[in-house]
């Protein structure tokens, strides 16, 4: 991941002079998003058995599939 600092922030997006301010806002609720969202693959992960999942889902998430996936 690359991080930018203010300044760059603020060179490239002078129209938006908030922009990094309004980002840095969201941080905790995006980690808050993050944070179910793991929680909700947990329980397909632990749960894959008794789930038909459309193939490509289970690989995106590294969900199981069969037993063999969990070897």
């Amino acid at each position: 991941m690359q991080w930018f600092t203010n300044r760059q922030v603020s060179r490239n997006h002078a129209s938006e002079p908030q922009l990094l301010a309004n980002v840095l806002v969201k941080l905790p609720e995006l980690r808050n998003l993050g944070a179910k969202h793991s929680a909700h693959l947990d329980w397909f992960r632990l749960n894959w058995a008794k789930l038909r999942l459309p193939p490509l889902f289970a690989e995106i998430f590294d969900i199981p599939k069969c037993e063999e996936d969990l070897q």
